[in-house]
């Protein structure tokens, strides 16, 4: 998991201030301030443990980089077809940026899925029988 964060989202986020660079585009944004602060603040939610980690978090944080790769397939091919970066920036290889966030999500797919299985289907499972109460 850390391989994947460190250098295929790391590389994707360096690949992107380039091009916002090489456009004229400002790389600084508001937007990005306040992205930071919904991350600190989405982890500070109530996981019913004080001291210790509950399953669904891992399940939870893994589920929401998913997303988020998936979502970053999604701005890749917006800006090749839909921008006309493939003319305006030839040399950006799009269909490998596509790939790698690709492979990124098949990285991170079995740690999500257990951590999955952890959180609805294991031993404690405070979050399942809820769940089950609440249907």
């Amino acid at each position: 998991m850390a391989r994947v964060a460190e250098e295929g989202i790391a590389q994707d986020i360096a690949s992107y201030k380039r091009m916002m660079r090489r456009l004229g585009l400002s790389c600084r944004s508001p937007k990005i301030a306040l992205a930071l602060v919904g991350e600190r603040l989405g982890r500070a939610k109530l996981n019913g443990r004080l001291r210790r980690r509950s399953p669904l978090s891992s399940f939870e944080e893994l589920d929401f980089v998913v997303m988020a790769i998936e979502n970053k397939v999604v701005l890749w091919e917006n800006l090749r077809d839909l921008a006309g970066l493939r003319e305006r920036l030839p040399d950006v290889d799009f269909e490998q940026l596509i790939a790698r966030a690709h492979a990124q999500r098949s990285q991170l797919e079995p740690f999500r899925l257990q951590a999955g299985r952890s959180a609805f289907v294991g031993s404690s499972q405070p979050y399942a029988a809820s769940a089950a109460a609440a249907a």
